[in-house]
């Protein structure tokens, strides 16, 4: 899985999946929701009043674009924990296994440089998986995921460095489960 940083409008992004974290139950109130909201004509917070989606810990809510982003499809997943980076963490890394069959995707970055690096490092390590005596239909194809971590400005050399920094560690750490799964 190869991942980019950048700046885009949300509703500009062409990807086949369009991920938001939010952090809660005030998820009306969030600056990137609303964008998006107005963008869809007022479908998304319609959705998901239908879909009784409160922004609840571990919530999400998908729902089909119809052309009105360049994105197909946008999910909402929302974070609601008191422990905002291990939210995050889970989230990515569940995200991440989900998303093995999509050619491309976006995740509307979080604020920091911490959390960006915390982000980044979940979804690497979240995509990890052992192939190596896999045959046949089995083994999987090298993955062609391209995912694009949209901030909220443009990227600063702390968001550059988090995306460095955490892609050696997962590198790292995914090589060590190499070994470990590896016969001696």
């Amino acid at each position: 899985m190869k991942l980019t940083l950048t700046h885009a409008d949300l509703a500009s992004v062409d990807v086949d999946l369009m991920i938001v974290p939010i952090p809660g139950p005030d998820f009306a109130k969030d600056e990137a929701l609303r964008a998006l909201d107005v963008a869809l004509d007022g479908e998304l917070l319609r959705v998901a009043k239908l879909e009784d989606f409160t922004g609840k810990k571990g919530q999400s809510l998908t729902l089909y674009t119809g052309g009105k982003l360049k994105a197909r499809k946008l999910r909402v997943y929302a974070l609601g924990g008191k422990d905002a980076t291990e939210e995050l963490r889970s989230f990515a890394t569940v995200t991440a296994r989900g998303l093995r069959d999509t050619k491309s995707f976006a995740i509307h970055a979080p604020p920091t440089s911490e959390m960006l690096r915390v982000l980044i490092e979940a979804f690497l390590m979240g995509d990890y998986r052992y192939t190596e005596y896999l045959t046949g239909a089995r083994k999987p194809k090298p993955s062609t995921t391209r995912g694009v971590l949209i901030t909220r400005e443009k990227p600063t050399a702390a968001d550059r460095k988090a995306l460095a920094d955490a892609t050696i560690v997962a590198d790292a750490v995914n090589f060590a489960r190499d070994l470990v799964n590896a016969p001696p």
